[in-house]
């Protein structure tokens, strides 16, 4: 059962901690895994202030067509994340670096089904904090 979200009226910006379906993130939000396994089907929003795993950057969904044209599904959702993931990279502080990850699930809207994906990225780390 999905969680509510406690989100600030003005900018969205989640409030407080909520254990959530995947599914109910948007572009910006803040999460960690809801367990220990790396099972991102459920997740734990969080505050972008305070401590996380990953940031939603972008969300979309690819027709069968689209992910036909990019030879596989990862080809198609890798291309369509690319130049977001580019300029969140850009933001980041000299020598910090960020991985390229993504959360996709089928969805059916009037019948058609297309894959609905997420763009996330792993919180930066500088070469520091991986020695």
């Amino acid at each position: 059962m999905p969680g509510s979200v406690a989100r600030e009226s003005i900018t969205g910006q989640v409030t407080d901690r909520a254990l959530i379906a995947s599914a109910q993130l948007l572009p910006g939000d803040c999460f960690s895994p809801a367990s220990g396994d790396g099972d991102l089907a459920k997740v734990e929003i969080i505050p972008c202030a305070d401590m996380h795993d990953y940031v939603v950057l972008d969300q979309g969904s690819l027709s069968a067509s689209d992910i036909l044209s990019a030879g596989t599904l990862q080809n198609a959702v890798s291309a369509s994340c690319a130049e977001t993931f580019t300029a969140f990279t850009e933001t980041l502080a000299e020598g910090s670096t960020s991985t390229q990850e993504f959360m996709v699930m089928p969805k059916t809207v009037d019948g058609v089904v297309t894959q609905a994906y997420s763009c996330i990225a792993t919180m930066p780390t500088t070469m520091a904090d991986s020695q």
